[in-house]
């Protein structure tokens, strides 16, 4: 089949249309019929393989064109070339026969495989005749020649022509495909990039409102060369795929041929169906019937996707109230779903109920992704009896036992090493902070979070210099280890006020609630460290939820980490909270959103079939994960392991706020200046009484 790239008719900007705004289809329907009436004139170009073959007679006396012209439509295009390359050379040619001379001479060179030599005749050609270049048969030349050829000389060839303004416009945007395709085929993560950029560079040209039908024809277009990309090249695509650029040209395109592909076999599909459905219903697509085309006769082979998922959360006892606020977020997800056609059944069992592990083991095998637990001795409940084995659970804990995650259960939850993550990559990159001190309550916990930190920084190149612990219960012996743990120096001689201490740390750890919190940092400024950036963790924001008139005085330089962001809410979490708010529900927190993302992201798993492995499981993940996110957003590694990068706060009156990075440095950096010049009045000071 003879390939149509850009036509007559799409060429707006070259001024040889006053239809730019038409459909795709009539486009296409049009250039047919101009293809089509071509025929009269002989302009058909038939590719190696293809075309008619019936000897025509000529004889021997017969003009030169006409041998030139009969040996073209037998497909004897080695013999065509020779012939029109002669005729070029005889005098007297008319300017018609001339510009004819010059297209079949292009025209069988290419279809020969001499592409350099054809792309030089398509340029005489166009010389000749400057309209020849916006229709089909120009273009669709122009394609098989680049095509053919490769390396660097290629793409010059192709870069250049599209930055060449004189071209129409037409030319230029065949010239983006193809070299966006040349770079996509090269394999690495830089020729990726680049061809992303050449088609976003690209489309952006059609912004204008009258611009829709090119931009339809460049979706369609851009469709069809990845329909032919290997698996391998359209799967180093979709990995530049994210939940902010999915929704719009060319990782739009890309997510379509990625979900066609997908949908292979009912357990595929629902995935697949999900991620035509979050195209569909946004204005993502000029040429809303690409879409069509693709999802109609999936639909017809699969039907509507169904699927049954469960969790399996507390409802009642003392964890029940964060059961019922998941449970809340989960309901929202389903309601969305169910309005956008997706047949999605969630099943909830209590874990604090009697027999609940009964009822999860009679559930039936199309429910196979479970949501929870929430309790780990639930957890270990659910491993002793087997019962991890039958489904993928996706639990709402901080850590799994080693070796677990990823291969008998996931985690859907942050985790300690991820809160220090944050903190660290924060305070490295942008405080520029390479020493720590960690001050931890001498408890389990406490050890467990500070040998963490140790570790993590350790693996994140920074170094841990000063450990120390301090009893929660005897806060009177707080001002002592403070002593120790800054290493406050003893005042000299002739010093009415001693010098403040230079501890070999820049920032502190400090895992530990915000009530000990309250009482512990006043030890640093009694000892003038003012100049200490405090980090802590995720159970500072518990005590200041709700808060009003916190006192922040010796909290200016501390940030702790979080999983929701009322503050700079992403459009997950504004959808979610617009439909409590119309159900009178109430506003969103953390576990509420978690219900909510976990429903949307296990509708994106599909459903796994009975038996189906981990490896396959971690495979469905990496698509899912893309999602948009209402909490802060989770991601795993190919091999199941998660890691979420948590929203940064710092306390503030109303309870906290949102950390400004520059703001934040600017402070700590002020604070500095006015501790070294303090340090320098404290030092003079003592030289003057010294005299």
């Amino acid at each position: 089949m003879t390939y149509i790239p850009f036509f007559r008719l799409a060429n707006a900007r070259s001024g040889t249309s006053s239809l730019p705004g038409l459909l795709p289809v009539l486009l296409i329907v049009l250039v047919l019929l101009a293809s089509a009436l071509g025929g009269c004139q002989k302009a058909v170009l038939y590719p190696p393989g293809e075309g008619p073959r019936t000897p025509v007679a000529i004889s021997a006396d017969a003009p030169l064109a006409d041998k030139a012209f009969a040996a073209y439509t037998q497909g004897d295009y080695r013999l065509a070339s020779t012939l029109y390359d002669r005729l070029l050379q005889e005098p007297g040619l008319s300017r018609r026969e001339t510009v004819e001379a010059w297209k079949y001479f292009a025209l069988s060179n290419i279809a020969y495989g001499k592409h350099h030599l054809g792309l030089e005749a398509l340029e005489k050609w166009r010389s000749l005749d400057p309209d020849a270049q916006t229709g089909a048969e120009w273009l669709n030349a122009y394609n098989r020649a680049m095509t053919g050829m490769s390396g660097t000389g290629a793409a010059r060839t192709l870069e250049g022509t599209v930055q060449d303004d004189q071209r129409p416009w037409a030319v230029r945007a065949e010239s983006a495909l193809l070299l966006a395709r040349m770079q996509w085929e090269g394999g690495d993560k830089a020729s990726n990039a680049a061809a992303l950029q050449t088609l976003e560079t690209l489309y952006a040209q059609t912004a204008a409102p009258a611009d829709a039908g090119l931009r339809a024809t460049l979706e369609s277009r851009l469709f069809t060369l990845l329909q032919e990309t290997d698996e391998n090249a359209l799967a180093r695509l979709a990995g530049h795929l994210t939940a902010d650029n999915e929704l719009r040209y060319p990782y739009s395109v890309i997510l379509l041929e990625k979900a066609r592909r997908t949908a292979t076999d009912s357990a595929d599909w629902p995935p697949a169906w999900q991620a035509i459905q979050r195209l569909r219903h946004t204005d993502t697509f000029a040429d809303r019937l690409l879409l069509e085309r693709v999802l109609m006769p999936l639909e017809q082979e699969f039907g509507r996707p169904s699927q049954g998922i469960a969790l399996a959360l507390p409802l009642t006892g003392p964890f029940g109230n964060i059961g019922w606020k998941i449970l809340r977020g989960a309901g929202v997800a389903q309601w969305e779903l169910a309005r956008q056609g997706n047949d999605l059944s969630v099943t909830v069992i209590n874990t604090a109920a009697e027999g609940w592990e009964q009822r999860l083991q009679a559930l039936p095998e199309g429910v196979s992704i479970v949501g929870g637990p929430l309790q780990k001795e639930t957890y270990t409940t659910m491993q002793r009896t087997g019962l991890l084995r039958q489904r993928a659970f996706f639990t709402f804990l901080t850590s799994l036992n080693d070796g677990e995650e990823g291969r008998t259960a996931w985690r859907f939850f942050s985790s300690p090493r991820d809160q220090i993550r944050s903190l660290l990559d924060f305070a490295q990159k942008d405080l520029e902070i390479a020493q720590y001190g960690v001050l931890a309550p001498d408890e389990p916990f406490g050890a467990h979070m500070a040998q963490m930190f140790r570790q993590t920084a350790s693996e994140m190149g920074a170094t841990t210099t000063v450990s120390a612990t301090y009893t929660t219960k005897d806060t009177l012996t707080w001002s002592k280890v403070l002593h120790t743990f800054l290493r406050v120096p003893a005042q000299r001689p002739g010093e009415d006020t001693p010098m403040p201490p230079n501890p070999p740390f820049q920032a502190v750890f400090l895992p530990d609630g915000w009530q000990q919190m309250q009482a512990l940092l006043p030890h640093f400024f009694y000892y003038q460290e003012d100049r200490m950036v405090f980090l802590g963790n995720a159970l500072w924001e518990q005590g200041l939820s709700g808060s009003r008139d916190t006192e922040t005085r010796y909290f200016n330089l501390s940030v702790f980490p979080g999983s929701w962001n009322p503050y700079a809410p992403t459009a997950a979490a504004m959808s979610l909270a617009s439909a409590l708010d119309e159900s009178g529900l109430g506003q969103p927190d953390l576990w509420v959103g978690l219900g909510y993302d976990f429903v949307r992201f296990a509708s994106m798993l599909g459903t796994p079939e009975k038996g189906e492995g981990a490896q396959a499981m971690n495979a469905r993940i990496q698509s899912a994960q893309q999602m948009d996110w209402s909490i802060a957003p989770i991601r795993w590694t190919a091999d199941g392991l998660a890691a979420q990068k948590m929203f940064l706060f710092t306390p503030a009156a109303n309870g906290f706020a949102p950390i400004d990075p520059a703001r934040f440095k600017e402070r700590l950096e002020n604070t500095r200046a006015r501790h070294a010049d303090r340090v320098k009045m404290l030092e003079e000071a003592r030289q003057q009484k010294r005299q």
